[in-house]
């Protein structure tokens, strides 16, 4: 099973209810997380190479171009940001689709797991890393109540302490963190919780659906966008469930 695979299935399922479009919400921010690994190590790189020239009145001072730092720091902390808002909407998705077997919160689903919980579920067979979770969520929670971020030389993340003591779990005190870990994280992220969505996908939504049922679906091109006609109405057909999950690479055995 793949994201993708979740994707496909959730277009036949809008009409049953209005939590599969937190799917769409899901991939939006999944895919902002792609752009920001994509751009935080050029960002760093330009830092790296940022402009310096002596202060004309002292020469002791040195004046640097700003830009690239705030354009690195910005982006740092857009990407936490983003990252604690797919793992919520994931958890609101699978708070849904299971019937409240789930928390609506993953942090609470977090520390469910690792109190032993789901166990009867097998989430444990799909997930098995949370520590990104934990990282990221305390900086998130640095950042948006009690401090800025601040990078320091190399480039490192600065990360104050100001938040209360209870939010201080992995890191104690003024911390310093390299935004590699950081796109690790990121990375471990996306792994973890396309993996949450591929256990919902096998453990509650695909036995829930009717595979006889009939529905109308626009006709997609090869390459996966819709055909439109010439009077700017998509083409479209009627198919049963079974041969919409089939053309998506899902076979469910009878």
């Amino acid at each position: 099973m793949s994201f993708e695979q979740l994707k496909h299935v959730s277009r036949i399922c809008h009409g049953e209810g209005n939590h599969f479009l937190f799917v769409e919400e899901w991939d939006t921010k999944r895919q902002y997380l792609a752009v920001y690994n994509y751009d935080i190590p050029k960002l760093v790189e330009e830092y790296k190479s940022s402009k310096e020239e002596p202060y004309e009145l002292n020469p002791k001072i040195t004046l640097v171009d700003q830009a690239p730092r705030l354009r690195l720091a910005s982006s740092c902390e857009a990407a936490s940001n983003c990252l604690y808002s797919m793992a919520e909407i994931a958890a609101q998705f699978g708070n849904k689709v299971s019937k409240g077997d789930l928390p609506a919160s993953f942090n609470k689903l977090r520390k469910k797991y690792e109190d032993g919980a789901f166990l009867e579920l097998g989430l444990v067979n799909w997930v098995q890393d949370f520590q990104w979770y934990k990282k990221v969520r305390e900086l998130r929670t640095e950042w948006a109540h009690f401090s800025t971020v601040f990078i320091g030389k190399e480039p490192i993340l600065v990360v104050r302490s100001h938040r209360r003591n209870s939010d201080r779990e992995e890191f104690k005190g003024k911390v310093e963190i390299n935004i590699s870990d950081l796109v690790d994280w990121i990375n471990k992220a996306i792994i973890t919780i396309d993996n949450f969505g591929n256990f919902l996908l096998v453990k509650y939504i695909l036995p829930s659906l009717d595979l006889e049922r009939k529905f109308i679906s626009p006709v997609y091109d090869k390459n996966g966008f819709p055909i439109i006609k010439a009077d700017h109405r998509f083409e479209v057909e009627t198919i049963t469930v079974e041969e919409h999950l089939r053309r998506g690479g899902i076979i469910i055995p009878r």
